[in-house]
């Protein structure tokens, strides 16, 4: 299932480096309603390739607001005998939002890096179809 959501980044982004890839993996705080109504959603991401080399190079960091779409999924896991959920992003395409102001963050990044790429479809990058099957990485690889 593909999804957008536009939240905060909760912490500076790191490229790593597989022998297979280069990654960058992170946190992104969606806030919805107001007052009582109030409910924070967070999204565990994690872009590969161009789309991870983009956000580091525009410099995206803690509190930066971005828009993205990407393949979502929900994982379960037991930590202390408690069952707990995540939700999970795989990044296919990201850009600040409108209401950053245009303020230049990534100011002494390349105009290239700096402006939103336009999202792509399946005929300029069929690949991302299938983008996590022809992977190979191990789980010590993954941040989650």
């Amino acid at each position: 299932m593909t999804l957008a959501v536009t939240g905060r980044v909760t912490k500076n982004l790191e490229l790593k480096k597989t022998n297979k890839c280069e990654y960058v993996s992170f946190k992104l705080v969606v806030n919805e309603g107001y007052g009582e109504n109030k409910t924070t959603t967070f999204f565990d991401c994690i872009a590969f390739g161009v789309e991870a080399e983009r956000l580091v190079k525009a410099k995206v960091k803690q509190g930066s607001v971005i828009q993205m779409t990407g393949k979502f999924s929900q994982g379960e896991y037991v930590k202390d005998g408690v069952k707990h959920s995540n939700l999970k992003l795989t990044v296919l395409w990201w850009s600040y939002t409108p209401s950053s102001g245009g303020k230049k963050e990534n100011s002494s990044s390349s105009a290239d890096d700096s402006q939103p790429s336009a999202q792509p479809s399946a005929e300029q990058f069929p690949a991302y179809e299938n983008f996590n099957l022809d992977m190979e990485l191990d789980d010590d690889d993954l941040p989650f």
